[in-house]
């Protein structure tokens, strides 16, 4: 059996990705200054889902802009150091954690898929020494200025290890209370 985990909102108390971002901008007085200046046109730009994309890039853009190839694992090290010490407005779902590890010890594969970056995900999730596989997205240079800007999709190499899995599991189930995990909603796949 595989089930699937999302990190944010469902492990996690809130959205990791928001609070490393913000965490970046509160510590570099260019960064606070430029998210001033561009969240008039940015914040909306993220609400209309026509633009979403676009809007998100800035802000991302504005967060990380100047780091180099090895500084964003520097950062999501240093973010998850800071996480694991509690001292971050982000924790972990007791309830959620409890879940993963009823399936952890059922033998069953867990896997973790979210929206945030891989690099930070997988920060946050192994040092809790679960053998877990992450799944995320890449932080990709933006065209423009060399610095690292989020793709908000599913990697093409977590969609090639999912795949699989799914296949051999057979036809998708609807999910009911047998194939469903009752606090997660993650899907379970027979």
């Amino acid at each position: 059996m595989l089930a699937v985990f999302d990190l944010d909102g469902t492990l996690l108390d809130g959205d990791s990705t928001a609070v490393w971002l913000w965490r970046q901008v509160r510590h570099s007085p260019l960064r606070w200054l430029a998210a001033m200046l561009f969240a008039p046109v940015a914040i909306p730009m993220v609400v209309a889902p026509r633009t979403r994309r676009a809007g998100a890039a800035i802000l991302v853009w504005i967060a990380t802009v100047g780091l180099i190839e090895r500084d964003p694992r520097q950062s999501c090290a240093d973010f998850a150091a800071c996480f694991h010490a509690g001292t971050l407005p982000l924790h972990w779902r007791g309830p959620g954690l409890e879940t993963l590890d009823a399936h952890l010890a059922r033998g069953e594969d867990v896997v973790i898929v979210t929206a945030a970056p891989i690099v930070l995900a997988r920060a946050l999730v192994n040092p809790q020494g679960r053998p877990i596989i992450v799944l995320g997205t890449s932080l990709k240079p933006w065209p423009a200025a060399g610095s690292p800007t989020s793709i908000a999709a599913i990697s093409a190499s977590a969609k090639r290890w999912l795949t699989p899995a799914m296949a051999s599991a057979g036809p998708m189930p609807i999910p009911t209370a047998s194939t469903t995990c009752p606090y997660c909603a993650a899907a379970i796949l027979r």
